[in-house]
C-alpha cells in the first residue's frame, strides 16, 4: 500500500526519525564476538568519551580508547576480523566526535 502511496517509510518510522533530528540524537551501538549488539542514544556533536559515560561511568573513568566501525562497514566485511582486515575497524581517542551508526568498542582500565 505504501508503494502504491509513492512513501518509501512506514509513519511510525518518518516519526522516529524527525525525533531524532529534532531532539538532535543519533545511535550507536555496543556489539562483541560474545556479547549480543545493544542500541544506544546520544547527542550530536558529543565523543566517544561521552558514549562511554552513558554506558558505564566506570568505563569512562577509565577508558583509554575505543575500536570504532560504521554498522554498515561491519555487516558488509561479515564482522570484526573481516573489517579488521578490510581496514575499516579503526582505534579512536577520548576526542573522537560519534557518527550516527558508529559500533564501538570501549577499551578501558578498571
Amino acid at each position: 500500500m505504501r508503494a502504491d502511496l509513492g512513501l518509501s517509510e512506514s509513519g511510525l518510522e518518518a516519526v522516529i526519525r524527525g525525533a531524532f533530528e529534532l531532539l538532535e540524537l543519533i545511535a550507536f551501538f555496543t556489539a562483541g564476538e560474545d556479547k549480543p549488539a545493544q542500541s544506544w542514544h546520544l547527542r550530536k556533536g558529543l565523543t566517544v568519551w561521552h558514549a562511554a559515560g552513558l554506558i558505564h561511568s566506570d568505563i569512562q573513568r577509565g577508558f583509554v580508547r575505543a575500536e570504532v566501525v560504521p554498522w554498515s562497514e561491519l555487516v558488509d566485511a561479515g564482522g570484526y576480523a573481516g573489517a579488521r582486515d578490510r581496514g575499516t575497524l579503526r582505534t579512536e581517542g577520548r576526542d573522537y566526535v560519534m557518527a550516527d551508526g558508529d559500533v564501538i568498542t570501549v577499551k578501558f582500565t578498571p
